[in-house]
């Protein structure tokens, strides 16, 4: 939020667009929600609620009890609620503001279920562009990197009000 008001206010920049990737993207989601200043948001690998990500990572040896516990834990000594990190209750308030969601389809992290259930969230405009043989960490620089033409092309049609759906997948 700090970064847009500055880009705003400072820079003088007309129109936003955010991208992120895992937790980075599950950030814009989160701020985009709130803050209207972002204009278009392209997340890569975001998780839908801490709870989900946690359990889908949770070793199969470490009871749900003690889970529950690891995560109070995490809450107080890091400061956080995790009711506030669930991008899958908000991220409908993006719209009308377009979404791009990405997802490697190796990602182990994060299901494809998962994803497919924060998409279904989003309202219109959105997009979700599956990545054939990325996992999570991927996601990231090799990805989005790889993908980077194709992201400029939708982020520049949803930054000058073009249809973003002309640049899908």
């Amino acid at each position: 939020d700090a970064a847009v008001a500055f880009l705003r206010q400072e820079k003088r920049i007309g129109r936003i667009g955010a991208i992120g990737h895992s937790a980075g993207a599950v950030s814009i989601l989160l701020s985009a929600a709130r803050n209207p200043g972002i204009d278009v948001v392209v997340a890569a690998a975001p998780f839908p609620t801490v709870e989900t990500v946690w359990e889908t990572n949770r070793p199969a040896i470490f009871p749900r009890p003690l889970l529950e516990m690891t995560l109070r834990l995490s809450e107080v000594t890091r400061g956080y609620s995790r009711d506030e990190v669930r991008p899958l209750d908000v991220i409908s308030g993006i719209a009308p503001r377009p979404v791009l969601l990405l997802h490697g389809l190796d990602d182990a992290r994060i299901s494809e279920s998962q994803a497919r259930g924060l998409f279904a969230a989003a309202q219109a405009p959105k997009q979700l562009w599956l990545v054939e043989g990325a996992d999570h960490g991927e996601m990231g620089a090799p990805a989005l990197t790889a993908l980077m033409d194709e992201i400029i092309q939708f982020l520049k049609a949803s930054l000058l009000d073009e249809d973003p759906a002309a640049h899908a997948r």
